[in-house]
């Protein structure tokens, strides 16, 4: 009886202590909740951001009490948030220097990533069919890693930041509270300069499709940006805030 007792013992609490599937994709759920936490430091939090994850909190809350429909729910929403920012996700990652931008896209893309990815061997494993593969705990470990490195990396290159020294008759333009100041810039024909500083959490840009200028404008950086136009209307934009942040370039 105790030798039975005590093989009891020991092939249950491995399986208690495994880091497994479902183990897995809740990290990935929780590095998703966790990717708005990084903007509101930054004083830029995003509330429609934060209630485009609300789903992935009843996913966990469902993954602890009704595990089967927790992991397909999870993961349905998991890969939703992916196709939803991915023309957004490439642009962000490949700019370290705004940290509101680059950190909680970094985490919403492992997060993510390992929530999808967690679906279909997480519900294998809440049927009974645990494979005791060590990728979920290695998986952990780089994902955990990653988060760390992304947060660290994008601090140190928000550290080395510079901006450009304004030269005279430049125009001043303000990237404030997601809109332009002014909204409408009136310069003569030929040579423009206009002197843009960022004074926001996030990333933008001063980009002008017809005059072929694209220039990415760090968090409290300031550019100097110079190009030739002729007398006519353009646009100018931010593309990452394109749905709101706009302005019109008069050239007389």
């Amino acid at each position: 009886m105790q030798t039975q007792a005590a093989a009891r013992v020991r092939t249950t609490i491995p399986e208690a202590t495994r880091f497994g599937w479902v183990n897995l994709m809740a990290l990935g759920g929780a590095i998703l909740l966790l990717a708005p936490v990084v903007p509101a430091i930054a004083g830029a939090f995003d509330p429609l951001f934060a209630i485009l994850l609300a789903p992935v909190l009843v996913g966990l809350v469902l993954v602890r009490f009704a595990r089967k429909a927790g992991i397909i729910w999870l993961g349905v929403v998991s890969l939703v948030l992916l196709v939803m920012n991915a023309g957004f996700i490439p642009d962000a990652l490949m700019h370290p220097e705004s940290p509101a931008d680059f950190v909680p896209v970094s985490m919403l893309t492992a997060g993510g990533l390992i929530a999808v990815i967690s679906t279909v061997p997480a519900f294998r494993s809440a049927r009974g069919r645990e494979s005791g593969s060590r990728f979920p705990r290695i998986a952990a470990g780089a994902a955990v890693a990653l988060v760390a490195a992304a947060v660290a990396g994008s601090l140190a290159a928000r550290q080395m930041v510079t901006s450009d020294v304004p030269v005279s008759g430049s125009i001043v333009v303000t990237q404030e509270n997601f809109a332009f100041g002014p909204g409408t810039i009136v310069a003569q024909s030929g040579e423009v300069n206009l002197y843009v500083t960022n004074r926001d959490s996030a990333r933008h840009t001063f980009t002008v499709d017809e005059l072929g200028v694209d220039m990415s404008i760090a968090p409290g950086q300031s550019r100097l940006i110079k190009f030739d136009a002729e007398i006519g209307g353009y646009r100018f934009y931010c593309k990452p805030h394109e749905a709101g942040m706009d302005g019109d370039l008069i050239i007389q």
